[in-house]
């Protein structure tokens, strides 16, 4: 038991010292990487295979509008009221995520990492023969 309660504290700062702070929330002008009023909160972060990191944040600062955050700056702001969903990332890195209000979408974006363009890749109305979202 003593070798391992050894060995334990031995790696635990080798460890520590690989993490980096991405985005911190704060009311006040204490966040990293975010607009001052922003949180993060009910949000699963996504990490590519390539190591890119995107989720999703709210900022006051646009309206109580949800956003896409997406390797240390916000990529996409959604309407006022709008709700965004989760992105996810494709086999080629890009992101996929919709923007929706209870009963209606206005379908699936995609965020192009290569030129940093959004767009409308599928319509809402389109969404009835899918049966599933893949490159």
């Amino acid at each position: 038991m003593k070798k391992f309660l050894v060995s334990l504290f031995v790696v635990i700062p080798s460890i520590a010292n690989c993490f980096d702070i991405i985005a911190r929330a704060d009311f006040l002008d204490r966040g990293f990487n975010v607009p001052v009023g922003t949180t993060i909160s009910n949000t699963t972060p996504k990490i590519s295979a390539n190591g890119d990191i995107a989720f999703k944040i709210v900022s006051n600062n646009y309206g109580e509008s949800q956003s896409i955050f997406y390797n240390g700056k916000i990529i996409y702001t959604g309407e006022e009221g709008w709700l965004i969903t989760e992105p996810q990332f494709t086999e080629n890195n890009d992101l996929l995520f919709s923007e929706q209000v209870p009963m209606l979408s206005k379908g699936i974006l995609k965020y192009n990492v290569k030129d940093s363009s959004t767009k409308l890749v599928v319509n809402s109305r389109d969404y009835s023969h899918l049966e599933s979202f893949s490159d």
